[in-house]
């Protein structure tokens, strides 16, 4: 069977043996002796949001000489959540403000949720934070949840939670306390916003 640098494939038990600076994903099989070599480079080929991104080797034996860079080649992590409008405690007459913009997600994390608007022309209550984004990838972390908003010249609260961490199958099994504990790919979520400030003075 075929097998490419990009494309994975079997290696019908023959070394491999990549050329510095060669790109590298998918999943090969029955290699021989996968090395890098000493003085070389190789990198895992970044995910471009529908593809690439993921290395894996099964050899017989794995030499790493040199250096096998994945830096910033998996799943991004999810957007943060957008803060919620402070309330405008009825000094701007009838008007109803936004809330903040949800955050982006990158390379295939999920974009955060917008915050809420205050919740009526004269509100003193700040709108709520939105929530973050979740991460990238089949077991990609939760995403953050979104923190309320302020009442009567109060602050909002921060965001009620962080993002989860990605790349574990179940749950609680973040802390990572195991030599053999399988990682999977997946990315962090992203934080929840912070909500709105209250806004001060009449409230209607």
């Amino acid at each position: 069977m075929a097998w490419s640098n990009l494309g994975g494939g079997d290696h019908e038990g023959v070394n491999w043996t990549p050329a510095d600076g060669a790109e590298i994903c998918g999943t090969h099989t029955n290699v021989g002796i996968f090395c890098v070599a000493a003085g070389r480079r190789i990198y895992v080929k970044k995910y471009n949001g529908s593809d690439y991104g993921v290395l894996k080797v099964e050899a017989q034996d794995i030499q790493i000489d040199g250096i096998l860079d994945a830096n910033k080649a998996g799943y991004g992590g999810g957007g943060g959540g957008g803060g919620g409008a402070g309330g405008n405690g009825g000094w701007v007459v009838e008007t109803v403000t936004s809330g903040g913009a949800a955050g982006l997600g990158t390379s295939g994390g999920n974009n955060g949720c917008p915050g809420t608007g205050t919740s009526g022309a004269w509100s003193t209550t700040g709108g709520g934070g939105g929530g973050g984004g979740a991460g990238g990838g089949p077991y990609g972390g939760a995403r953050g949840l979104a923190g309320a908003g302020g009442t009567l010249h109060n602050v909002g609260a921060a965001g009620s939670s962080n993002g989860a961490c990605g790349g574990y199958r179940g749950v609680a099994k973040n802390g990572d306390n195991s030599t053999d504990e399988i990682v999977y790919m997946g990315s962090g979520g992203g934080g929840g916003g912070a909500g709105g400030g209250g806004g001060a003075g009449d409230d209607g």
